[in-house]
């Protein structure tokens, strides 16, 4: 989503309009909609296809407390100023909101903040398979590794491998939920 939005402020998407401005010969009209001239502003907000995407979008949720009987687990990932350090965290809480257990994990290396999120959420449910619960709801808010993780496109990176990691471990918990929430 950053990474969107960083195009977009930058006018580096390539709508029909800014592909017009480099003389590239198209026609400017969406060619979703066809009801306006494809802008960035017209192809991420006003454009009717993409409103039905945003509403449909995953759902993005906000904290409360888990339903009975179940944990909520919360992940954060941290890449340190030295970028050769990175560190995950994980913190458990039930469903009176009492604090369960927490945990953190430091590693050595230098990878993307996307790998190393993805990383948190595979430590985080290698944590709870060790503490054999069940019923867990896994938050984390990268909504990256969210929709890599529902998703069944097979990626061949470090990312993709440690999402597949993360899928391997949801097959063998019980109960095992991944959900992506705003920070």
């Amino acid at each position: 989503m950053k990474n969107l939005l960083w195009c977009a402020a930058k006018r580096y998407l390539p709508t029909m309009t800014q592909l017009q401005s480099k003389r590239v010969n198209v026609n400017p009209i969406c060619p979703v909609c066809s009801m306006a001239p494809e802008t960035i502003g017209h192809s991420l907000l006003s454009c009717p296809v993409a409103a039905v995407v945003w509403d449909q979008g995953d759902g993005v949720e906000q904290w409360c407390v888990p339903s009975s009987n179940n944990i909520k687990v919360n992940v954060d990932a941290v890449v340190f100023d030295d970028n050769s350090t990175f560190c995950v965290g994980f913190v458990a809480r039930d469903s009176n909101d009492f604090f369960v257990e927490g945990g953190t994990k430091l590693f050595h290396g230098s990878i993307s903040l996307v790998v190393v999120e993805a990383i948190g959420v595979r430590e985080a449910l290698s944590w709870i398979k060790d503490h054999s619960w069940l019923s867990v709801d896994l938050e984390t808010d990268c909504l990256s590794v969210v929709q890599a993780i529902r998703s069944s496109v097979v990626m061949l990176s470090l990312f993709g491998q440690v999402v597949s990691d993360c899928k391997d471990l949801l097959s063998t918990l019980r109960n095992v939920s991944v959900y992506f929430v705003k920070r």
